[in-house]
């Protein structure tokens, strides 16, 4: 197992704060509904045991209330999940070279200032190669790594324009020169790859192994 840190959405890209928000509007909406699924049961249980005075009713009440609560402690633990947020590259088939499954909160939190100093140098900004997560049922949006790369050169190049927190630029700049190598050694065996925002703080094999790309 394996964990990332938390980080906050100021200065967050449209693209990527988008993705972020559709995430957790999803699970507010799958937490209503897992709630009211128990929920309603019980009032409905209670009613019967006042009005009838039920012995059924009483023999239901236990497990429902059981999984209201284990309800409960799921949703929380997922809302408490979607405070940790980073970027990962992913790619259509396995690419030598380092992983960089975690790590990628340094970008989510500064996407914004590197959206701006793309457009200042007219290149394409890094957050438009943002896809849908397979493994959240979302539609994967490929595309070729020679783009990303044309994307990358002009951010690297003159990094020193680059006007996000001195304090985080270093960090910054070794994680895109990370991704610069990834997508070195894709373009040079064709292969695609798309940026994707994952929420969390534990990943396991079995996810990793189930998805259709490859960190």
């Amino acid at each position: 197992m394996v964990q990332s840190t938390n980080v906050d959405m100021a200065g967050v890209s449209p693209s990527f704060l988008a993705v972020h928000r559709k995430r957790r509007g999803r699970a507010f909406k799958q937490a209503l509904l897992s709630v009211a699924g128990f929920g309603v049961p019980i009032v409905v249980c209670l009613w019967l045991l006042i009005r009838f005075d039920s012995d059924w009713a009483v023999v239901l009440l236990t497990p429902l209330a059981i999984g209201l609560i284990c309800s409960l402690a799921s949703s929380l633990n997922e809302f408490l999940a979607l405070r940790h947020v980073r970027i990962a590259p992913y790619f259509s088939r396995e690419v030598d070279g380092e992983r960089m499954y975690m790590g990628g909160e340094i970008l989510y939190r500064l996407s914004g200032a590197l959206d701006d100093m793309s457009a200042e140098l007219g290149s394409e900004p890094i957050s438009s190669f943002v896809s849908g997560d397979d493994w959240e049922d979302e539609q994967l949006s490929w595309h070729h790594a020679p783009r990303g790369l044309e994307a990358l050169a002009p951010l690297l190049d003159n990094w020193q324009t680059f006007r996000g927190p001195a304090e985080q630029a270093d960090a910054l700049r070794e994680w895109l020169d990370k991704l610069r190598k990834r997508l070195e050694t894709a373009a040079a065996t064709d292969v695609d790859f798309c940026l994707l925002v994952l929420v969390g703080t534990l990943s396991s094999g079995y996810e990793i192994d189930r998805r259709k790309g490859r960190f």
